[in-house]
């Protein structure tokens, strides 16, 4: 039976639950099905939708006082499109969510994805969110769906209800695969040399992505490659951003830093990488190690939330936090010959292509709203019996 779902999602910015929610848009439910809440702004994804045939609202809530009376704004969409269940996406959305599908009586499933829930990493309106809805999950979220088996174990510790599902992020694989044209192409736009050794990122501007340790891990392999270039992308991570600017001032491999700021052609992007490397303290289930590798990329992470069991054996993981290892990693990544290096990046795309196709994700979630649904129902039959 088809359902009719409404996702409840903070922003529409790029971001990892962002992304997700738009694939899973993309490739599940009819559109005319599908209800898009934004509780912020239209961001890069609220057109995507709308061109995808889904209805998307936008609320403008950028306050406190204004996320409160969102709920009531919810109730009323809700009372108008009928879902049969409502997916929320990330703790702001979770709680506003959950106490607008409790007050229209539809059954709600959250989404958390964080893999850092640590004071010294997250703004404290975000901690006091988190533990709110901590409190209050066991009465408003009938499931809660989580990518990343240690988000769920943070969770739980953190004292969420015992209501998870694990459904590992799902990808388009013919969105995302090797393109050496693209590569070159890439390249010869931005003015790196053909020759050169590329490492990258992407990422947005956040502590949690400890681009600092990413800056001096590159700043040693520079200083023994000088044929290697580190190329950023991301929101905040443009020349001339106040954020960059002042990292940059501390390294003198500043000149070798090419730094593009938010991109809609990632899949070109990576392909145009040599190696990926993710630096961050903090992460549920990083998408872009899996859309690098299903470039043919491989990839050196740290050892935070998934990143280690989706690069298996095609890459290196070191700890968080330790920029000697960050390079170490990396310098061993750039002097395997090119032979063995392509045969690293053609094993990590077969890895993410086997684990994480759309088709898992979709059924996946499919399944869990079903459940959530019939479970909606008989708790308002046990009400009306009562």
């Amino acid at each position: 039976m088809q359902q009719r779902v409404m996702h409840i999602i903070t922003g529409l910015d790029q971001g990892g639950a962002e992304a997700s929610l738009f694939r899973l848009v993309q490739a599940g439910n009819a559109p005319a099905d599908t209800h898009v809440i934004s509780l912020t702004g239209d961001g890069v994804y609220g057109p995507l939708l709308r061109d995808a045939g889904a209805a998307v609202s936008v609320l403008g809530a950028k306050s406190a006082p204004a996320m409160a009376a969102s709920v009531f704004k919810i109730v009323r969409l809700i009372r108008r499109f009928k879902p049969d269940v409502i997916q929320t996406w990330m703790y702001h959305a979770d709680l506003v969510g959950g106490l607008a599908g409790r007050i229209a009586r539809v059954p709600v499933c959250w989404g958390v994805r964080a893999g850092n829930i640590s004071t010294v990493h997250n703004k404290r309106s975000t901690m006091m969110v988190m533990k709110a809805s901590a409190r209050l999950s066991g009465w408003l979220a009938t499931r809660i769906v989580s990518p990343s088996v240690e988000a769920i174990r943070v969770h739980c510790a953190a004292g969420y209800a015992d209501k998870f599902a694990l459904i590992p992020n799902g990808y388009d694989f013919t969105a995302f695969q090797p393109d050496d044209s693209a590569k070159m192409a890439t390249r010869a736009i931005l003015g790196i040399d053909r020759r050169a050794i590329v490492v990258g990122h992407v990422g947005r501007a956040d502590v949690l992505k400890d681009h600092p340790a990413l800056l001096r891990a590159f700043e040693q392999v520079a200083a023994t490659r000088p044929d290697a270039v580190l190329l950023l992308a991301g929101r905040g991570l443009e020349m001339g951003s106040p954020y960059l600017q002042s990292l940059l001032a501390n390294y003198s491999c500043h000149d070798r830093v090419i730094a593009l700021g938010p991109r809609t052609d990632i899949a070109a992007v990576l392909n145009a990488m040599d190696i990926f490397v993710l630096s961050s303290v903090g992460e549920a289930f990083p998408n872009v190690v899996a859309e690098a590798m299903a470039c043919g990329v491989p990839c050196v992470v740290t050892n935070v939330g998934d990143a280690a069991e989706i690069v298996g054996d095609t890459g290196w993981v070191t700890p968080p936090s330790d920029s000697e290892r960050l390079a170490a990693a990396i310098s061993g990544a750039l002097d395997l010959s090119h032979e063995v290096c392509a045969r690293r990046g053609r094993a990590a795309r077969e890895r993410v292509v086997d684990r994480y196709g759309i088709d898992r994700m979709v059924n996946g979630y499919t399944a869990v709203w079903a459940e959530a649904i019939a479970t909606g129902r008989r708790e308002h039959s046990s009400e009306k019996k009562h």
